[in-house]
């Protein structure tokens, strides 16, 4: 009996396979999101927030976002809800107000928040007195958020980490008084809720205030 002989073509079963696996790596491709192309000049913005700075001595603060890279930074936001989008924020807010405008409410306050916990000064968020205090462009946006912002403030209630400022008013402020982190976080959920926040000069006064608001979140829920 004489051996069979292969004539160098596939099976029907083996072509049928072959075929499938081409369709789902063509599927697999056409579902993998393209990834964004960050212009560099918002690359520079994200490794500033990535640093810490604030956004007043940062790259975009004195100049105009172009719409296109308004796109991008809304792109990378949406993808990235925390500190190192804060400079693509801000400046959003400044430059495209509306395109800000379409940024969730909780994805803001995951930004803002990451960037009171991270920023290496709060110049960005104002300054903290007994006799009163002044609310930053960056504080502003964090109690606009409201309530959706509560939950990301409330984990900073326990931030005692310094918060220093930079200036010679500002920075004496900060000093004579300790600024702490926990201390801007309780402030703006303070006035999230409706109440007017008190800044006694002495850290121990500011941590019963500050531990009476942690048991009533607990209690709401918030």
């Amino acid at each position: 009996m004489k051996p069979k002989v292969r004539d160098g073509t596939a099976s029907p079963v083996i072509e049928a396979i072959c075929l499938l696996a081409v369709f789902c790596v063509a599927g697999c491709e056409a579902d993998r999101p393209a990834e964004t192309v960050m212009p560099k000049t918002l690359e520079k913005a994200v490794q500033e927030a990535k640093a810490g700075e604030t956004f007043m001595g940062s790259s975009l603060s004195g100049q105009a976002m172009t719409v296109d890279e308004a796109k991008a930074a809304k792109d990378y936001i949406s993808q990235h809800a925390d500190s190192s989008a804060y400079m693509l924020l801000m400046a959003l807010r400044k430059d495209h107000p509306q395109v800000y405008a379409g940024i969730s409410d909780r994805t803001r306050a995951k930004v803002l928040c990451g960037a009171l916990k991270n920023l290496t000064f709060l110049n960005d968020f104002g300054y903290l007195e007994p006799s009163g205090a002044y609310d930053g462009e960056a504080a502003m946006m964090l109690i606009d958020v409201g309530k959706p912002a509560i939950d990301c403030l409330g984990n900073l209630l326990g931030d005692k980490n310094e918060a220093p400022l930079f200036g010679s008013k500002e920075a004496t402020a900060g000093s004579a008084f300790g600024y702490r982190r926990c201390d801007f976080a309780y402030r703006y959920i303070m006035l999230i809720l409706s109440r007017e926040p008190t800044f006694p000069g002495d850290p121990a006064d500011r941590d019963k205030l500050i531990a009476a608001l942690k048991r009533e979140l607990s209690r709401s829920g918030e």
